[in-house]
């Protein structure tokens, strides 16, 4: 049955009337036969404003389409890249939402067209959501990077197929994407901690060789396939880091709560512990040693910690991690492995300096008990009110004890001496009593004398 508003609908069509259809259209409400007449026809403009409208239809929040009318919709999608660009980008987009939903049809050929970088990007980006095994004959390039760099995994309809695919490609950028998106996978449930588990495993199995024969992040012989690059060509600037910083993402990785439910064999870290720093870099050692701390494994850090031409940096590293695995029995051997331990290991934690520089008196002024400097030279009374550091200052008696000295001989003197003046003599009083204790400007506490 049609009404009045399908006769406008289809009177404006007739004459291609974007205005007046973008005006009165809307992505949720507008019916699916209206959409796919859009998205089919020949004019570019009402072309690109069927695809907005599926777009936001297919992403709106709550979702709108159902699987029956989402498959329906997908359907109409040209079979050719359209233009202009922004509806090429459009249209590659919807590839990578209705990915499941155009297997079995011929993809369009962007590949031959004359598009801007950033719609390329999308298109192999969607191809890559879809069906990952095209990582195995694209070229690896810049392009390729970015359209993995803007895949995330909770948009990829293959997760755990595009992560295999990445670990095993033989790129070391790739492999660092490949533990970015096993990481996204696991924190959003589309991975079990198992299957993250493999995956790490088997990228430092991929990896290690590249770090452990040359150790600076060149490519293992994996990567020399016809698509991959010159194996002795240095990173390019969107690798974000050479082979050796995705081992120590990797082995950081493990050494995470998730990891350690189901501990790591010993054989499967201490590979990665060398006193060689040629053979593995130092940052790839103590990310080893410390995921082996964490899985358990005290007599490697032991071990480490014990070996004399091991790197400083590392044995350090070793007793600090020690201190939670060892027990009350372990500490009279450990102390006594820092003692005889490299000097980096018994670097001092503080304390007071070898040699303490002389002490800088500040600019006459006055403080608190009413004295004013008379110049740069003459020393404050107390410690505190001239602003002196109290490790900076001076061997010897503090400032101002032999002020309180002098006070202190009168008192002295006029102190009944011997056990019958503290008893009753008429001299003794309770002050002065307190006042006999003054010693070097250090003030006591007498206790007064009862006889029995």
């Amino acid at each position: 049955m049609t009404t009045s508003a399908d006769h406008l609908i289809d009177d404006a069509l007739h004459r291609s009337d974007v205005e007046w259809l973008s005006d009165h259209l809307d992505a949720r409400s507008c019916p699916p036969a209206v959409l796919g007449r859009l998205v089919r026809h020949a004019d570019p403009r009402l072309r690109h404003l069927g695809l907005l409208l599926l777009s936001g239809r297919l992403t709106s929040t709550p979702p709108v389409a159902d699987e029956r009318e989402t498959a329906e919709l997908a359907s109409w999608l040209p079979h050719f890249v359209v233009d202009p660009p922004e509806a090429a980008l459009l249209q590659a987009n919807l590839h990578a939402h209705l990915g499941p939903h155009l297997r079995g049809r011929p993809r369009p050929s962007w590949r031959t067209a004359d598009l801007p970088v950033r719609v390329r990007i999308a298109w192999l980006r969607a191809e890559l959501l879809d069906d990952p095994t095209v990582l195995r004959h694209e070229v690896r390039g810049e392009l390729l990077y970015q359209a993995v760099r803007a895949t995330s995994i909770t948009t990829a309809h293959r997760p755990e197929r595009l992560v295999a695919e990445l670990v095993g490609s033989g790129d070391r950028v790739l492999r660092a994407e490949a533990l970015r998106l096993a990481r996204e996978g696991l924190h959003a449930g589309l991975l079990t901690p198992a299957r993250v588990r493999e995956h790490v495993l088997a990228l430092l199995d991929t990896v290690a060789r590249g770090v452990g024969v040359h150790g600076s992040g060149t490519t293992d012989p994996g990567a020399s396939d016809p698509g991959s690059p010159d194996p002795t060509s240095p990173d390019p600037p969107s690798s974000g880091g050479s082979c050796t910083a995705v081992v120590v993402a990797a082995l950081r990785e493990l050494g995470e709560p998730w990891a350690m439910l189901d501990p790591l064999p010993e054989g499967r870290l201490s590979v990665f512990l060398t006193s060689d720093p040629e053979a593995a870099p130092v940052e790839v050692a103590e990310a080893a040693l410390t995921a082996a701390a964490r899985h358990g494994h005290r007599d490697v850090v032991w071990r480490v910690a014990g070996d004399p031409g091991g790197s400083p940096a590392l044995r350090r590293r070793a007793l600090e991690l020690l201190g939670d695995l060892a027990d009350r029995g372990d500490i009279r051997e450990l102390t006594a492995l820092a003692a005889r331990g490299p000097a980096a290991a018994r670097r001092p934690r503080g304390g007071l300096p070898a040699q303490a520089p002389p002490a800088r008196p500040l600019p006459g002024r006055r403080g608190r008990t009413g004295h004013r400097r008379s110049g740069a030279g003459r020393p404050c009374d107390h410690a505190g009110r001239g602003r002196h550091d109290p490790l900076h200052l001076p061997a010897g008696d503090p400032p101002g004890a032999d002020r309180r000295r002098r006070r202190s001989e009168p008192v002295e003197a006029a102190r009944p001496a011997g056990r019958a003046g503290r008893a009753g003599g008429a001299g003794a009083s309770r002050r002065g009593g307190d006042h006999a204790g003054v010693r070097d400007g250090r003030r006591t506490r007498t206790v007064p004398h009862r006889d029995p």
